[in-house]
């Protein structure tokens, strides 16, 4: 029983109708649009049953996240994993023990052979030439056998690739399953640890991050016109339990944040409506006072008065923009004035209060739109890629080369030199070789 079930997942049909069936799915996937809800592929169904059965049974919205392609794949790893361990063992021993001696069965077996007749010494001299300056050796009696290879461990390319595709299945499964990818909107100086996340399906959730991300200010920076030039969030992460930030930075496009694991990118963001800050220098009167940034209706204490900015006019009476403050005696206001943005010294001229009052300007409140990502597989993605690439030119660049040689007495005092070699592939390219080494024996030696 176990033998036969390791016998089907070493088979090569199997590893052929898998990949058929990868590609099958794949094109299925370019049909099927994959950033369509499941509600809209079955709002566009509705009029064919068949096709709403389809949808629902084989997952056709989210072809890679559906069941059946995460079978595929799974049987994928187990034919690579049973291939390997059905041939690799062989394989190895043959590697560290190659050398038998060469008989006249075993060179039966060769398609590049030759045997030559020489004196002793220019036997020497083509064994040398065949089989290099150290090559393994073995007496039997009066016949000498030689023994040499190169790139040996170029047959263990293609295990390489084996395990080169099992990390990038691996890792694009666990990428595919485990990634997080999508947005947060901050307010200026809130926080947050919820990302709103496209899910399997095109269904939405909120992940949460187990620790949060606070905007402490955002800068829009915009040309003449008023377009956007640039714009940019301070950040800060709080871990729970620490009320001290463990990671501050300033994001702007192309320049994110990274904590643990997760990717905080900078991708948009919102004016909020009727949030605004007012930039108000308030000090005693005739005294140089302190800015303060403050919002709307927040009351400020300075000196002995409790001053509060209720409102903002963009144009007073043609005298330009003018913030209203309140003064307030306890929770009561008990007057209010106007102070003006291009009269900055119009308060401490005219009221002429105990303390002085200059409108310095007005911040817009944004809220920040952050991209998160996170893809916990990918490093094994790309890992697998290089491992790949490697694979491929060991297999294919280090081409496992042996010969053979065998040197016996013949008649006459002479030596009888038999030469065979043996290639894993470029059989052309090794034809030549053994044919060059061949030629030098024939100009010395008589061809048998």
């Amino acid at each position: 029983m176990y033998a036969a079930v390791f016998k089907f997942f070493c088979s090569l049909r199997l590893t052929a109708a898998i990949l058929v069936s990868l590609v099958t799915a794949s094109v299925a996937g370019m049909f099927f649009d994959q950033t369509l809800s499941l509600g809209e592929h079955l709002a566009k169904a509705k009029s064919s049953p068949i096709m709403t059965s389809a949808l629902l049974f084989f997952e056709l919205n989210d072809v890679f996240h559906s069941w059946w392609y995460s079978i595929l794949v799974l049987l994928l790893a187990l034919n690579l994993i049973a291939c390997s361990i059905e041939r690799l063992p062989r394989i190895w021993v043959d590697i560290h023990k190659p050398w038998e001696p060469l008989d006249d069965h075993a060179l039966l077996g060769f398609k590049l052979k030759r045997t030559l007749t020489m004196t002793p010494s220019e036997a020497e001299q083509f064994v040398s030439a065949a089989v290099g300056a150290k090559p393994k050796s073995k007496d039997d009696g009066a016949t000498r056998y030689y023994f040499s290879e190169r790139n040996k461990y170029g047959r263990l390319g293609v295990y390489i690739i084996h395990i080169a595709l099992l990390l990038i299945m691996y890792g694009a499964t666990a990428s595919t399953i485990l990634s997080i990818d999508g947005v947060m909107s901050i307010p200026e100086r809130s926080g947050s640890r919820f990302v709103q996340v496209r899910g399997p399906g095109g269904l939405g959730y909120s992940h949460d991050l187990g620790f949060e991300v606070r905007c402490t200010d955002f800068r829009l920076r915009t040309f003449v016109d008023g377009s956007p030039l640039a714009f940019e969030s301070d950040l800060e992460v709080f871990e729970k339990g620490r009320a001290q930030a463990v990671v501050k930075k300033t994001i702007r496009v192309n320049d994110p944040l990274e904590h643990r694991g997760y990717t905080f990118y900078q991708a948009s963001y919102q004016p909020l409506s009727g949030e605004h800050r007012v930039e108000l220098r308030i000090g005693e009167h005739g005294k140089e006072g302190d800015t303060y940034v403050v919002p709307l209706r927040q009351r400020l204490a300075v000196a002995d008065q409790v001053l509060s900015p209720e409102d903002v006019v963009d144009d007073f009476g043609g005298l330009g923009p003018a913030v209203k403050i309140a003064a307030y005696d306890g929770d009561t206001p008990k007057t209010s004035f106007y102070v003006f943005r291009n009269y900055p010294n119009f308060d401490s001229e005219v009221r002429r209060g105990t303390v002085d009052v200059s409108f310095q300007g007005i911040d817009q409140a944004f809220q920040t739109g952050i991209s998160v990502r996170k893809s916990p597989g990918l490093s094994l993605v790309f890992l697998g890629f290089f491992l790949f690439f490697l694979g491929i030119f060991v297999a294919f660049c280090f081409n496992h080369v042996r010969t053979y040689v065998r040197s016996r007495p013949s008649t006459n005092g002479e030596q009888e030199v038999t030469i065979a070699m043996w290639s894993r592939r470029h059989p052309q390219a090794v034809a030549n070789e053994f044919w060059a080494i061949v030629k030098k024996g024939e100009d010395h030696g008589i061809p048998t």
